[in-house]
């Protein structure tokens, strides 16, 4: 099996829609004519549109990240939060 039919079968979204994009870039390389230029790139505008939809879940959002600090009780964030300490913590 193809890695592109691989993630096609196997992949979430995202990792669907990236494989389309790279094959469809690869066949615009490749292609000589001008209306199949034309409408392969068309085609892949479509998919960087919807990929643009899809949210990629390893990218953290700074919201995120001073999240994950606040609950997992992160004992240098009340150092750089100007020495504020939570009650009961060392």
């Amino acid at each position: 099996m193809t890695i592109f039919r691989k993630a096609i079968s196997d992949g979430d979204r995202r990792v669907q829609l990236e494989a389309m994009r790279d094959q469809l870039a690869a066949a615009i390389q490749r292609e000589t004519k001008g209306s199949d230029i034309a409408a392969l790139t068309l085609r892949l505008m479509k998919v960087l549109e919807a990929l643009d939809g899809v949210p990629d879940d390893q990218q953290a959002s700074a919201f995120d990240e001073l999240s994950a600090r606040r609950v997992g009780g992160d004992k240098s964030a009340a150092r750089r939060q100007g020495g504020r300490r939570r009650r009961g913590s060392t």
